[in-house]
């Protein structure tokens, strides 16, 4: 009899211990963030949803639609209309709230226009025929996945508002012409 109350009472002493503690517990866990320098330099509005497991742990999505209906130009001459990114964050050295420097590891989902204007000139210039001088813009969509990852700084302001600079790097995995994906930027966010 003896032996099962000590059993009781180091089984509720392991799940007091392995539960929340008091500072976790009153702490928000869901975050909504926007990407004020990509809607006003781009036209491209992103959207960032974050939820955290720990407070140094947690999850998300980022969407992007480009609404100037261009979409975002990179350098081997392919347009980003929009994508959709999955991540899971570490926060490095905090303990009580999910801020300080960060890092994490995400999957995109990249759908966009692939525009064959630079060629078509380059085309035109070695015409040795001589024939006429024109661009015939070729387009073609594509869907891509890339994988990478970011890091970053994030704050926490006043009444649960968040403030976060990010950079990240990706890799295409179908598409090997097309460049790195570089991502960066400036989020405003807010805990609820």
């Amino acid at each position: 009899m003896k032996n099962i109350f000590l059993v009781l009472f180091f089984i509720s002493c392991i799940l007091k211990a392995q539960g929340p503690t008091d500072s976790s517990v009153n702490q928000p866990k869901k975050e909504f963030r926007i990407n004020l320098p990509m809607l006003i330099i781009n036209q491209t509005l992103c959207l960032i949803y974050e939820k955290n497991i720990y407070s140094n742990k947690s999850y998300g999505f980022s969407g992007i639609v480009n609404l100037s209906g261009d979409g975002m130009i990179h350098n081997h001459g392919w347009f980003e209309i929009m994508s959709l990114k999955s991540f899971y964050r570490l926060y490095i050295n905090t303990k009580e709230q999910p801020k300080g420097f960060f890092t994490n590891i995400f999957g995109r989902i990249v759908y966009g226009e692939n525009d064959n204007q630079r060629q078509n000139i380059i085309d035109s210039y070695n015409d040795p025929v001589g024939n006429n001088f024109s661009i015939n813009r070729n387009k073609d969509n594509f869907l891509d996945v890339a994988i990478g990852a970011d890091f970053g700084q994030k704050w926490v302001i006043k009444k649960k508002w968040t403030l976060q600079f990010y950079l990240g790097f990706g890799q295409f995995l179908f598409d090997r012409d097309k460049d790195t994906l570089l991502k960066g930027g400036i989020t405003i966010g807010k805990f609820f």
